[in-house]
């Protein structure tokens, strides 16, 4: 898992909250030490849309202590980042959003469906792992 945080450090291309189309690349230092929750999305997904304002609420509420990060697997041809950006838009998501391109951190985590959430301690370990939101984020804070 030490290659995670290596590999949000590098391949973080996310999008810019505050317009609707603006791709742009994020220089995002992944701080070890921290819990990582990571949401693996889709534009299509209707249940990943549906987790959306809890996810989004939940980041706002546990900032201090967890690092929220939505993902995005697939190249390219296969997502609509015009779509992906309106949806970052309107939900006003208080997250960045990480293009995984080449599919490296669903591979890592094994995702094969969305929307996975995953959440990763300091020591670089998955200690949640699961479709919807966790019903007590408290017991995934860093001690």
């Amino acid at each position: 898992m030490k290659l995670l945080f290596s590999l949000l450090s590098t391949l973080v291309i996310g999008s810019c909250a505050s317009e609707p189309s603006a791709a742009m690349v994020v220089n995002y230092p992944v701080e070890s030490g921290t819990h990582s929750v990571l949401v693996f999305w889709q534009p299509w997904c209707g249940s990943c849309l549906a987790e959306m304002p809890a996810l989004n609420a939940a980041s706002s509420k546990h900032a201090a202590k967890l690092n929220f990060k939505g993902i995005v697997s697939g190249p390219d041809s296969s997502v609509d980042e015009d779509l992906m950006n309106a949806i970052i838009f309107e939900n006003r998501l208080g997250y960045d959003t990480i293009r995984d391109r080449d599919g490296a951190l669903s591979k890592m985590f094994d995702v094969s469906k969305t929307p996975t959430i995953v959440i990763v301690d300091s020591q670089q370990n998955v200690i949640f792992r699961g479709q919807h939101v966790p019903s007590d984020w408290l017991q995934y804070y860093p001690r």
